[in-house]
């Protein structure tokens, strides 16, 4: 369960300007872009991330499932 100043912060932060493919969601889109930077990061597993950006994690979590 989110807290509610998570909720309210990913309410706030609805990205209508990124890239999408064709018929893809805007999640399925976000998802693809992580995926992408994990990929570019040459991530193993093991391997420690520090996540410095402002906000809740959410790319960085992504990114933890997908390596």
């Amino acid at each position: 369960m989110m807290s509610s100043s998570s909720a309210s912060y990913e309410s706030m932060m609805r990205i209508n300007d990124i890239s999408r493919w064709n018929g893809e969601s805007l999640r399925e889109s976000i998802k693809r872009h992580e995926h992408y930077l994990a990929l570019q990061l040459c991530l193993k597993p093991g391997q420690k991330v520090l996540d410095v950006g402002c906000g809740i994690g959410g790319p960085l979590r992504e990114i933890a499932r997908f390596r």
